[in-house]
């Protein structure tokens, strides 16, 4: 699955100042974790 790099790019921006934020790629996409759950 083919994913916007701008897109991510503007979700880890807004999720910078989170505590216990992670981003793992999965299934050729990205997922981003906060406090080990997806989200």
């Amino acid at each position: 699955m083919a994913y916007d790099r701008e897109l991510a790019n503007r979700i880890r921006e807004l999720l910078a100042p989170q505590r216990g934020v992670d981003e793992k790629a999965m299934f050729g996409g990205l997922a981003f974790l906060i406090a080990d759950t997806w989200r």
